[in-house]
Formats: structure tokens, sequence, C-alpha cells
């Protein structure tokens, strides 16, 4: 799963896995996001910082919800 953050900073990011007939468990990570420099060659061009992290799996999980802690609506699937 990648993630292009709006700002930089400290961000906590939080994965909450569901399986049927289970408590959901929510695993977090904070992270620091370093500000990306602007190329003022292209200011329309990606600036997003960017990071990426990996998803545990299980065929036991059901749906997997990250959100990461930046405003930016919580992905689900």
């Amino acid at each position: 799963m990648t993630n292009r953050f709006q700002s930089g900073g400290n961000k906590t990011i939080k994965l909450r896995l569901s399986a049927l007939g289970k408590n959901p468990v929510i695993l977090t990570k904070n992270v620091y996001v370093k500000p990306y420099p602007i190329n003022l060659s292209r200011p329309d061009g990606d600036i997003s910082p960017k990071v990426t992290l990996s998803t545990p799996t299980s065929a036991l999980i059901t749906n997997y919800q990250w959100n990461y802690g930046d405003g930016s609506p919580a992905a689900t699937w």
C-alpha cells in the first residue's frame, strides 16, 4: 500500500484488521514524513511525500482499513 502525504511531519498510521467472528485488531506505526523539496521547474509536478508500508496477510483477514493520520480518508479493501 502506498500513500502520498499532503504534508510532512510526524504521522501515526493505523491499520485495522477485521476477521469473521473476531474482534478487530489495530496496528499502529509512528513515522516522520520528510517535507519534499519543491522543484520550481515543475510546479505542477508530483511533489507529495511518499511512504510505503507492507500489509500483513492472512486468509482469515476479511477487511483492511488504513488510516494515514494526515486527514486523508481511510483506505479500505
